[in-house]
């Protein structure tokens, strides 16, 4: 996949298809495992991906989107117990994106780009991702100006439209000539938040975080209100970013404080908060990635490694520039070792 956008340009086509196959491989060697998860995503090229969105937008559609359709069809299989449920619904409106929706926003963005050029394909690509399925297809289609209008216009009828609204009818018509109207589903949506509400978690002192971090310890906590659900460890985790950048010397602190045995999107979240930070010390953020490396289990090199991106000087420590030596290392002997049935 590395050199992939290297040629995109010169045969799109061609790459396409490749891109098809790469992860249809993929599913072969992995089997019931999603390519898009957490975990997984951090072993795709996504750089090299970006750079073929740039490059040959039609050739990233022909290689990515029926990839997509089969890991959303594995995640509604699984439901909202699952364990992908979360990464799949989690949508970063501001700040870096991360894992799937990091994806999901190069998706996107190729699609605004080919319906400028080639409408009649990226409305090709849509019609297979179904946006009563999963939300953030529905997120896909939104971007598709006027297709909901078409939708209710051509409900009601022509016989009950006024004059305005069936010529606004017969022009929708003309843009989406051979769409159908998607059927009726019954679909509720909540907003997932966190079990603790924001103006508390700004009140609280470090033993209250390390006590809520020892409470919330899964994301299976939840609890559902009228329109909303209460969440588990990741969501109490975004709160725990936002603290982050307004304080990173206190929680680059704490960090040193959560022990091993917490879900690791308590210390992921720091260290994306301090990436996100100017205002941190490099002291701060060595201590930080420093601590995140020694976990046994080693769950935090790619987050220990867009912190270095976003501040890039701090490598000159040579503590440092060992830990993104030894992450770099450790990747190219998985790589060299294969795919590994899990």
């Amino acid at each position: 996949m590395v050199l992939l956008h290297t040629w995109g340009e010169k045969s799109p086509e061609r790459c396409g298809r490749i891109l098809h196959s790469l992860f249809e491989a993929w599913f072969a060697l992995n089997p019931r495992r999603n390519p898009f998860e957490r975990d997984e995503l951090k072993e795709i090229d996504t750089y090299s991906l970006a750079e073929l969105a740039k490059k040959a937008p039609k050739a990233f559609l022909q290689g990515t989107t029926d990839s997509i359709v089969r890991s959303i069809d594995m995640v509604f299989a699984e439901g909202n117990t699952g364990g992908n449920w979360y990464s799949f619904n989690y949508r970063t409106y501001t700040g870096h994106r991360f894992g799937f929706d990091e994806f999901l926003g190069m998706y996107r963005s190729v699609l605004r780009k080919v319906v400028q050029e080639t409408p009649e394909i990226a409305i090709n690509y849509l019609d297979k991702l179904d946006p009563h399925k999963h939300q953030c297809l529905m997120h896909l289609h939104l971007n598709r100006s006027g297709y909901e209008q078409w939708c209710i216009l051509e409900t009601i009828g022509e016989e009950l439209l006024s004059s305005i609204a069936l010529s606004r009818l017969h022009q929708l018509r003309r843009k989406f000539p051979k769409t159908k109207i998607a059927k009726p589903n019954h679909m509720e949506v909540y907003s997932v938040r966190s079990p603790i509400k924001r103006a508390q978690c700004g009140r609280m002192k470090d033993h209250h975080w390390l006590s809520a971090i020892e409470r919330y310890d899964s994301d299976e906590d939840s609890r559902y209100g009228h329109d909303c659900i209460d969440g588990g460890a990741r969501q109490l985790a975004t709160e725990l970013q936002e603290a982050t950048q307004k304080d990173p010397a206190r929680f680059s602190d704490l960090s040193l404080k959560i022990p091993d045995t917490a879900h690791h999107s308590y210390i992921e979240h720091i260290l994306w908060g301090l990436a996100e930070t100017e205002a941190s010390s490099d002291e701060s953020l060595a201590q930080a990635a420093e601590s995140a490396h020694q976990h046994p289990e080693k769950p935090f090199g790619s987050d220990i490694a867009r912190l270095v991106e976003k501040h890039p000087h701090i490598a000159g420590d040579f503590e440092i520039l060992e830990i993104l030596i030894w992450y770099a290392t450790a990747a190219l002997k998985i790589r060299k070792a294969g795919p590994v049935e899990k």
